[in-house]
């Protein structure tokens, strides 16, 4: 993270940044976040995660702190102030402080906080490769708080958690009927007889921004795309499995609970097609 924060309106920095101990975030996870990649210090995709950011308050029953262009500014004024060329902006808002127990009568103001800062390595020349492990967590089905990025995130959290004890860098999550989901900190796709897969939206992932990326980078590149369920035995079964999130794009998978998984030379393609989309877009922006 970089040395200064904009948080309720103001640049603090990181070190002096506060919210009270009564903040329903601090105490209930209450709040929605979102985390998005700065390329060529512009901010990338940020209508796609305000608009989600958005549908999260909305179902929290909350007000943003900040207009979306009060925010974006406050954001680019972050990144320029953080030196941030190559990295991420996340930003978080929570229902504030209010009375005991959690009824939400009577809370407020909400705190909204952004966050900038440079990733700790520089880009890699192709897609990073990441080993996965199937998670003894299983996600519900699919519900509305499932589609919004909210803040309590402990069920992803422990997942994590396992699957690093378990020498895995992400683990895959199942729902309760035993369909692959996503991962903790990503969606998760297939390729399969020239066609790109991913859960379906019954399934019970939150919904990827850059997720869309990938498909429209997928159908420009002549690969169908297509919903579909599968279990974690089937990803041994398809061409290659690749995992996409904003901050990093898309990241191949290798292997399964140690087992080796097919490796598609589409994978590649994709990475460098949303790479060169992400490198243009920061272009005519900046």
């Amino acid at each position: 993270m970089g040395q200064w924060v904009h948080l309720n309106g103001e640049f603090v920095e990181s070190s002096r940044a506060m919210v009270p101990i009564s903040d329903r975030g601090f105490l209930y996870g209450d709040g929605v976040f979102e985390t998005t990649r700065v390329c060529q210090r512009q901010i990338i995709g940020w209508k796609a995660h305000w608009a989600r950011f958005e549908a999260g308050l909305s179902l929290l029953r909350m007000d943003s702190r900040l207009s979306e262009p009060g925010a974006l500014k406050a954001a680019n004024d972050l990144v320029q102030r953080n030196n941030v060329s190559e990295g991420y902006v996340r930003w978080s808002a929570t229902r504030g402080a209010g009375p005991r127990g959690y009824g939400i009568q009577g809370c407020g103001p909400g705190s909204f906080l952004i966050q900038a800062g440079s990733f700790p390595q520089p880009l890699p020349s192709a897609p990073r490769q990441w080993k996965l492990i199937t998670s003894t967590w299983t996600l519900p089905l699919a519900t509305p708080i499932s589609r919004v990025k909210h803040s309590s995130k402990l069920l992803h959290v422990l997942a994590k958690a396992h699957a690093q004890e378990s020498g895995a860098d992400e683990p895959v999550l199942c729902n309760q009927d035993g369909w692959v989901v996503e991962a903790a900190s990503a969606n998760i796709a297939w390729i399969r007889d020239n066609c790109l897969f991913r859960p379906m939206d019954s399934a019970g992932a939150l919904p990827g921004v850059f997720q869309e990326i990938l498909a429209f980078e997928a159908r420009r590149l002549g690969l169908g795309v297509e919903t579909s369920q599968v279990t974690p035995m089937d990803l041994f079964k398809t061409e290659g499995v690749l995992l996409t999130l904003s901050t990093l794009g898309v990241v191949e998978a290798t292997e399964l609970d140690r087992q080796p998984l097919p490796l598609s030379p589409w994978t590649f393609r994709l990475w460098e097609a949303c790479e060169k989309a992400m490198q243009a877009a920061a272009g005519r922006m900046g």
